[in-house]
């Protein structure tokens, strides 16, 4: 099933809103993931986004982060933060990686919805990532943890 970057809530999606996914039991990868790769003493670590983080979030009752508006885009930006700062750097590329070759092709091939729906979701990426960027602090280095 996966997890992306929530670790709660649950994520809502789909034809009238049906498609649900329970982030409860991704509380805690974070550290877990970051442990192991002080452990391997990684010098880079790759997040996957996608499917989980197009989603709405619902984190109680009477709250739910609508995917898109500035309060979900905060969130998702608040989950990427609490992994390393670099987290916003290497989603940047990893999104430029995907974008460019992938709208090439569906321009070149004909299929311009294709190249609106990337545009689109890009953009959705893009307010998050800067809206990161700007609140971005240093990160600690290993001995100030």
């Amino acid at each position: 099933e996966g997890c992306g970057v929530y670790d709660r809530g649950v994520g809502v999606g789909g034809a009238n809103g049906r498609f649900r996914r329970n982030f409860a039991n991704c509380e805690g990868l974070g550290t877990k993931w970051r442990r192991s790769a002080e452990k391997a003493d990684a010098e880079v670590a790759l997040v996957v986004i996608g499917a989980w983080e197009v989603l709405d979030v619902t984190v109680s009752d009477s709250l739910t982060y609508a995917f898109g508006t500035p309060i979900a885009d905060a969130f998702f930006v608040g989950a990427l933060r609490r992994g390393e700062s670099r987290a916003l750097l290497w989603l940047t590329a990893s999104i430029a990686a995907w974008f460019v070759p992938d709208t090439a092709y569906s321009l070149i091939s004909g299929y311009w919805q294709n190249a609106v729906f990337n545009l689109l979701f890009a953009a959705a990426f893009g307010v998050a990532l800067w809206q990161g960027a700007r609140r971005r602090t240093p990160a600690m280095s290993r001995s100030e943890r």
